[in-house]
């Protein structure tokens, strides 16, 4: 090291000014604020501080004189600072300007604080923390430093402005009476700053410790090994969070789901298993000794172990369901082989930190506080600290966490080593305190007991693990008792006698041996027998085992099938055994095609019925196969009983039936504890993969087809010396010729076919046909072979997946309609996975030659390379097109021998390099994705997000980086410094393409400055370009600058439209100029809509509806001038005009064969919508059209069955109901939302599933109180609807949606219950009131305390209901006029506080509509007053308020014209006259409260006990 040398004041000052400007440019970057705002009048030195803020604040000195600490500590933290400014400015009387700036920001803040003692004290925090580093500052500034060093000192500058200006914010706003203890409190934007400001000082001291900057003057050059030094002992804590990732994160998602990113699956696996569960199987797990021990705490761990089958899975959700009762906490997982999240270690921690976080609030709290971001846990060790060790650190109360993790045996194997390695250290590090106890049960198979034993106790200790066995002797009377409810509930055995169930039942329990999984293919078998003699027979002789059992299957089915079905069977269970991923239906009935030319007839109901022994089907409502055919059954039964069906089809001449279905669906029959379908074996999965979308369809099977003369429905004929050697249709289904009823043969199930997952029924069915060939076990030389050779099946596979995008001709010659698409993105997602999991070595010379070169051209080929890497953009996964696996995987390949020789000279040599380099081989994808993002010269548009993305990882690949770093250390490198290097590793020509790119990366990362600043250099580089004048217009809109990007809109459509009218543009020129001119006329109408100006904005959404005709639009967007017309106008109450439109809607055709029109085809895509499920029926219901929309809705139910997409059918018939609401036709409403809550409901499918459901229970709720209240709430028939209310309550809390996003937490509340606890209350009847209204009212205020802003609205409406139910008038009152928007007119006229005068208060914002009312269904002016009723807990305007209390409007008059009647209570709500700082209230008394505050006290009371 050097010798350490003072600098002089001149370096000094280069040296502080530079990194105090570098400071400043990046805090401005990332703001709207000016540090020079700060700089007026000049601060040079603390006692300069102090006299300013004399001047500025008349009564600061006496309050300097009782408050003197302020000043010591101003002192402290800000001498080192002029200090500083003396050194460099010498004798020179001006002060040095970053000086000044600092000493002008800390003004700022001060003067803000108008003299508040609470203010004062929280600035004391502030400067207490600040001083530190600055004191450290001045001794820096006198050395050299390095460049790591300059960067952190920059960045802490950078935060430190930050920090200061959202303090000085929260200050002038009052932000400290409302929400925080202190300014810098849980809810305070300044705390989140002051975090990062604080870990990076951490990190700033680190650096100078490990530099040994006290008496040091040059520092190594090795910054890297630093960083990583540093990383390891802040144990991944990330310094610098992406700019993007932080203004957009931090607003609007709640942190905790953010950063654990739970999932759906325990819940889901939970409920499946329950509900498939005998009643009082199971229960004997309860009284083993061992469990007794574990739970109570004797020891920490308890291994439960058993054989495949033996029922483990429903072991464990017995003891979930019964530690849910008894357990304060408990959280679990279930792990399955089939998903790479739900095989995921990982997973399962963040899983169960979530679960524990719902049950234990201060658990919650301390992972807010420990966590920023979900790159802290990215790892097993880093996520088991700081999830299950240092959240109970600080935790002074005794506690136990019950944890339950299912199936190991099925997660990554080296991921549960490490968990294990964790579980059994004994290092500080993972010890949490004696009082806090994690009791850890883990579940598996018994050959992982070594493994698991000394991992969880590696010294051998004792009294670590209690290991519980499941044997088939412990769980025989379970297995006994699953067979013989499955034997009385089969639809095959349902019309033979009882004597021969019990006959069937006795043969079983002979053969199980205490086995669920033989038990259920037995009874798959029996489903495939026709004769009870057979029946029995073949259960006499069924194997004790499970491989015994499988070999069985396959002899069964070889006996009864053709050749072709052979072919079919063992290409399907080979792609489901090998395939990466749960492959939808039409997945695999592309590669049937793929395979064998055409498509198997009736696929689906051949795997839920002769091949569900080794297959099941998922579909994302959740619907089994049991429940499609009781559905059907119902259907069927009505029809046979004269009665049509609501659903019924429609008779067509094709014998298919009509072309839609109608848009009421069946329902099941009340099931039993267990239910189980003869041929399906109920264990179906909800899975989400990453890659695609989760699972959102429901739809009932269509009836039975019509039979063609002299062809059976059924499958071709048994292999046979007889039979017609030609079969002129390759057929699925099973034999037709039945002497037992078995519905699958009579009915199509007509599941979505992208939306429905086919798996194995069980992980061993998988194990067993991917540890052997198959082939060569089974059957004689005269019967179909049924099995594969596993390493054959991946070489197939991998060839063609490869074949997919190498050999486009051979693709593109098959019909795979729908399956096109999704065999593609399987393709393209997985190849390389296929290409890791086949070791070049056991492949055929012939066969590696040709793979080898197919692997060369994915590498290499630009065309090649876009066609499959483009598929990632999709889900913007630009990172995720590599992985470091998969690179290993392919150099592999690359270097094997014999693929190089199989190349031509130029390409070995190349590759010979190639694998010896980093990024070496996949540099071309770099260089494609680097002209694709920048070069002019590159035709084919692509986001530029996702190139950015891929080219910054290649390029830092060649620093040595891995691929997986970029990834994973995200957040080390800031956004711009990715941009900046990835741009300089492109090497492109800088024109104005080049900038406009540019710019547009810098706009998708939301850092809007450094966007304009490259439009600008491009317009330098090509003057008139609308192009990039269009740009910058939006992305002033975005920034909110929405007078410029008005005025610069309006330019850009005068040019586009001159372009058009001079005739001189065609082809490609003619349709961009077209698209731009649209999107020019939808902002526009956007800045007018935001301006106020209706009239202006109006007729330019109309100018985009009619510009949007002339250009080709995506799916995504193709409504959007339509959608955004017709939102505008129902804010302004402009119903009529609505009509018109639609009309004009539905005379614009788009389909005439099948009726469809634009009207249809909107609400077809907007279907989940606001304007589709509310504006619009409540257009059609003032108008009284409601007929008109009724007809469209219907035919677009019809077409949503016809497409096979009953999710928007479900929201479309959501739609009908509410316009039969609104259009006052009560019945029907109550008919339709009755037949989907109760007929239909099921507890499964994925959250847009469950969504839909829960708001049909929240109108018919509201049906079922209207009813109640004109009714008479004391009448008898008011205590039958009631009744109903009840049912609707415990229908929905039953299986109440745990899986909710965080920004539509509370849209789901339990309506039913709130207007129960009214009627309750009403009645006299408080004591049973108040348990419902308390939760509501606690979960309501938790949700007002997350950081998910989105939410408040729901939590806010319910809240207020709940008041009102309550009898709590006073607060629903103030609640209610708080959140009224202002009345600006009034709130300007307010001057009696300068604080209060701000235009952007939190209640009055939290609602992003206006009030209407119940009656008229008018918005109401924010001018005006209006009522709420007490008992309709709805609004109403004055005018309809003085029609309802008028005579003759009694509940006894019995009037329909009226909603309210004259015997209800009211209380007005007046206008908000007041502007209102967030988090403040307006109480009846005119008086302003701390928000927080009236929270506190209305928590205080709802936690005391109730009546």
């Amino acid at each position: 090291m050097g010798e350490n040398i003072i600098k002089s004041p001149s370096s000094l000052q280069a040296q502080f000014s530079a990194i105090v400007d570098e400071a400043s440019k990046r805090f401005s970057e990332s703001s709207s604020e000016r540090l020079e705002d700060y700089l007026n009048p000049p601060v040079k030195s603390v006692s300069e501080l102090e006299n300013q803020l004399d001047l500025h604040n008349a009564k600061f000195a006496q309050f300097r004189d009782k408050r003197r600490k302020i000043f010591d500590v101003l002192a402290a933290a800000l001498d080192p600072i002029e200090v500083i400014g003396e050194i460099v400015s010498g004798a020179a009387s001006d002060m040095f300007k970053p000086a000044e700036g600092i000493f002008g920001a800390i003004l700022y803040l001060i003067n803000g604080a108008r003299d508040v003692a609470s203010t004062y004290d929280a600035i004391v925090e502030l400067f207490e923390q600040l001083k530190d580093f600055t004191s450290r500052l001045q001794v820096y500034i006198k050395h050299e430093m390095s460049i790591p060093l300059k960067e952190k000192l920059t960045t802490i500058l950078a935060t430190l402005f930050e920090v200061i200006v959202l303090a000085t914010k929260e200050v002038r706003r009052g932000r400290f009476k409302a929400y925080f203890k202190s300014l810098f409190g849980a809810e305070s934007p300044v705390k989140p700053a002051l975090e990062k400001l604080k870990a990076l000082t951490i990190g700033e001291e680190r650096q100078v410790i490990a530099e040994t900057y006290g008496g040091v003057s040059q520092i190594s050059i090795k910054t890297d090994h630093v960083e990583e030094l540093v990383n390891q002992v802040n144990q991944n804590v990330i310094n610098l969070r992406s700019e993007a990732r932080e203004r957009t994160n931090a607003a609007h998602k709640d942190k905790l789901k953010e950063i654990l990113e739970p999932s759906p699956f325990p819940e889901d696996f939970f409920t499946l298993f329950n509900k498939s569960r005998v009643d009082g199987t199971g229960d004997w797990i309860l009284e083993d000794e061992g469990l007794q021990a574990w739970l109570n705490a004797e020891t920490p761990y308890l291994w439960v172990c058993g054989a495949a089958g033996t029922g483990k899975s429903f072991l464990t959700t017995r003891l979930i369901a019964w530690g849910s009762e008894h357990l304060s906490h408990l959280a679990y997982f279930y792990f399955r082989d089939n998903n790479p999240e739900t095989r995921s270690v990982l997973q399962a921690l963040r899983d169960i930190a979530y679960q524990i976080s719902e049950s234990d609030a201060f658990y919650a709290k301390q992972l807010l506080k420990l966590l920023r971001s979900n790159d802290e846990i990215k790892t097993i060790s880093s996520a088991f600290r700081k999830l299950l060790v240092q959240p109970f650190q600080e935790d002074l109360r005794e506690k136990n966490i019950f944890i339950f993790l299912d199936g190991i045996d099925e997660a990554d194997q080296d991921e549960v080593n490490e968990l294990l390695e964790q579980l059994g250290s004994d290092d500080e590090s993972v010890l949490r305190p004696d009082h806090c106890r994690v009791q850890v049960a883990l579940i598996g198979r018994a050959h992982l007991t070594e493994q698991v034993t000394f991992g969880l106790d590696p010294l051998g200790e004792g009294q670590i693990v209690t290991t519980l066995h499941v044997t088939p002797e412990r769980n025989a009377k379970d297995v006994s008792s699953f067979i013989a409810e499955s034997v009385f509930h089969s639809r095959v055995l349902s019309r033979l006698s009882v004597d021969f169930k019990y006959e069937v039942i006795e043969a079983m329990d002979a053969q199980v041996d205490g086995l669920f999984i033989l038990a259920k293919f037995m009874l798959a078998d029996i489903a495939r027998k026709r004769h009870p003699n057979r029946i029995l027979q073949s259960l006499q002789s069924y194997p004790k085992e499970i491989d015994g059992m499988l070999f069985r299957s396959l002899q069964s089915l070889s006996a009864t099938m053709s050749d072709d079905d052979a072919g079919d069977l063992n290409e399907m269970l080979s792609w489901v055994a090998c395939a990466k991923e749960v492959l939808s239906l039409g997945q695999l009935e592309a590669v049937l095609i793929l395979k064998f030319g055409d498509l198997p007839i009736r696929l689906e109901e051949t795997l839920r019925g002769q091949y569900a022994c080794f297959f099941e089907l998922e579909r994302e409502d959740g619907m089994t196969t049991d429940d499609l055919i009781k559905d059907y059954e119902r259907k069927h039964r009505l029809d046979a009983s004269g009665r049509r069906s609501s659903s019924a089809r429609r008779p067509s001449s094709n014998g298919s039936g009509s072309k839609r279905r109608p848009s009421s669906n069946g329902s099941p029959r009340p099931t039993n504890a267990f239910r189980s379908s003869d041929t399906q074996l109920d264990l179906s999965r909800n899975f989400s993969p990453t890659r695609r979308p989760k699972p959102r369809n429901q739809l009932s099977p269509r009836g039975s087809p019509s039979h063609t003369p002299g062809h059976s429905p059924g499958r071709s004929p048994a292999r046979s010396p007889a039979r017609n050697p030609i079969s002129p249709i390759r057929n699925f289904s099973p034999i037709t010729n039945l002497d037992l009823y078995n519905p699958v043969t009579e009915m199509e199930f007509q599941s979505n076919k992208n939306t429905t997952w086919v798996s194995f029924f069980h992980t061993s069915v998988k194990e067993f046909f991917n540890r052997q060939d198959s082939t060569t076990l089974g059957s004689s030389t005269d019967l179909p072979l049924i099995g594969f050779d596993p390493t054959k099946a991946r070489i197939h596979i991998l060839k063609t997946c490869l074949s997919i995008f190498t050999d486009i001709s051979w693709f593109e010659k098959y019909d795979l309609g729908e399956g096109r698409d999704a065999i593609r993105e399987y393709a393209a997602w997985y190849w390389q996975e296929h290409v890791a999991a086949v070791d070049p070595a056991s492949v055929p010379l012939a066969d590696k030659r040709k793979l080898g070169l197919q692997i060369y051209k994915m590498l290499t080929d630009d065309e090649v390379i876009l066609q499959w890497s483009i598929m990632y953009e999709k889900s913007n996964e630009g990172l995720e097109v590599l992985t470091d696996d998969n690179i290993e995987a392919l150099r592999t390949w690359m270097s094997d021998p014999d693929v190089q020789a199989s190349l031509t000279p130029e390409a070995r040599d190349w590759v010979v390099k190639g694998v010896k380099e980093s990024p070496g081989i996949f540099k071309p994808i770099g260089d494609l994705y680097a002209r694709a993002w920048l070069s002019e010269d590159f035709h084919k548009y692509v986001p530029t997000l996702f190139c950015f993305k891929i080219v910054q990882a290649i390029a830092f690949m060649e620093e040595g980086y891995s691929w997986s770093r970029t990834r994973t250390h995200w957040t080390d490198i800031p956004v711009d410094q990715r941009i900046r290097k990835a741009a300089n590793w492109a090497n492109m020509a800088e024109t104005a393409h080049y900038y406009r790119r540019l710019g547009s990366t810098y706009l998708t990362n939301e850092m809007n400055a450094a966007a304009l600043s490259h439009y600008d250099k491009a317009l330098a580089l090509d003057h008139n370009s609308v192009e990039t004048t269009g740009r910058i217009a939006y992305c002033l809109y975005k920034d909110g600058r929405i007078s410029e990007a008005l005025e610069q809109s309006l330019k850009c459509e005068t040019i586009e439209e001159e372009s058009i009218a001079s005739g001189k543009l065609e082809g490609t020129a003619l349709k961009s100029t077209k698209w731009r001119l649209y999107k020019d006329h939808l902002l526009i109408a956007e800045c007018y809509s935001e301006l106020g100006e209706v009239e202006k904005a109006l007729k330019y959404f109309r100018k985009a509806v009619f510009s949007s005709k002339e250009t080709y639009l995506s799916t995504a967007e193709s409504f959007d001038a339509e959608v955004s017309y017709l939102e505008l106008l129902a804010a302004e109450n402009r119903y009529s005009d609505i009509i018109q439109f639609l009309q004009e809607l539905h005379s614009n055709v788009t389909d005439a064969a099948s009726d469809r029109t634009r009207l249809t085809d909107i609400l077809l895509e907007e279907y989940n919508k606001p304007m589709v499920i509310d504006w619009l029926p409540r257009a059609v219901g003032k108008v009284g059209e409601a007929k008109f929309l009724i007809e469209h809705i219907q035919t677009s139910i019809e077409l949503a069955h016809e497409n096979r997409d009953p999710l928007k059918a479900l929201y479309l018939r959501y739609s009908l109901g509410a316009t039969y609401v609104y259009s006052r036709d009560i019945e029907s409403a109550i008919s339709l939302f009755e037949q989907i809550s109760f007929l239909e409901y099921r507890p499964r499918g994925n959250v847009p599933t469950r969504q839909a459901y829960a708001m049909a229970f929240q109108k018919l709720a509201g049906l079922y109180k209207q009813k109640v209240l004109y009714a008479g709430y004391q009448t008898a028939e008011a205590a039958e609807w009631i009744k109903k209310l009840e049912r609707v309550q415990i229908q929905q809390s039953k299986h109440h949606n745990q899986d909710m996003p965080l920004n539509m937490v509370g849209s789901d509340i339990n309506v039913a219950a709130i207007y129960l606890a009214l009627f309750y209350r009403l009645l006299g009847r408080k004591e049973e009131a108040y348990p419902l209204l308390s939760i509501l009212v606690m979960d309501s205020l938790s949700i007002l305390s997350d950081d998910d802003a989105q939410n408040d609205e729901y939590a806010l409406e319910n809240l207020l209901c709940l008041l009102i139910a309550a009898d709590d008038i006073e607060d629903a009152r103030a609640l209610s006029q708080s959140m009224r928007k202002i009345d600006v007119h009034l709130a300007l006229s307010n001057t009696s506080s300068p604080i209060l005068q701000r235009i952007e208060p939190k209640l009055p914002e939290i609602q992003s509509v206006q009030h209407s009312c119940g009656q008229c269904l008018d918005h109401i002016p924010a001018t005006d007053e209006y009522s709420m009723c007490e008992y309709c807990m709805d609004s109403y305007c004055n005018k309809c308020l003085e029609l309802t209390k008028q005579e003759g409007n009694k509940t006894s008059d019995m009037r329909a014209d009226l909603i309210c009647r004259s015997d209800h209570v009211w209380f007005p709500v007046p206008p908000l006259t007041r502007n209102l700082h967030r988090a403040e209230i307006m109480l009846t008394d005119g008086r302003v409260a701390s928000f927080p505050e009236w929270k506190e006290v209305l928590r205080k009371r709802w936690t005391i006990p109730g009546p």
